[in-house]
């Protein structure tokens, strides 16, 4: 048995689970004001994203496995992902994100 079987480690989780994750947590974060089609986008680009990130840091730190082997959403607090959840929706979404910064202020 190996160090990777040894403590459950297979590799990183799927990637439909971190955009499932993403999707939950950008949700319940914006009480439902976020349009569904921008939130299913968003959430598909920063899964993607991340899990390349964390794909190849899975592979590139062998002593870090464990960390890279499930999204932690406390990640997606980090400022570097705010700023590129922000930009994102700013160039993909600039009416929606009118509509929520007109909505948001009513």
């Amino acid at each position: 048995m190996n160090f990777c079987q040894f403590f459950g480690i297979y590799g990183v989780e799927s990637q439909k689970r971190f955009k499932n994750k993403i999707y939950s947590y950008f949700n319940i974060r914006s009480n439902g004001r976020i349009p569904i089609n921008v939130l299913r986008d968003v959430s598909n680009l920063i899964a993607y994203q991340l899990y390349n990130d964390y794909k190849g840091s899975w592979a590139k730190y062998p002593k870090s496995r464990k960390r890279y082997s499930k999204l932690k959403i406390e990640d997606l607090e980090h400022l570097y992902w705010q700023n590129e959840i922000l930009s994102l929706i700013k160039r993909k979404f600039p009416e929606e994100l009118f509509e929520l910064q007109y909505h948001s202020a009513g």
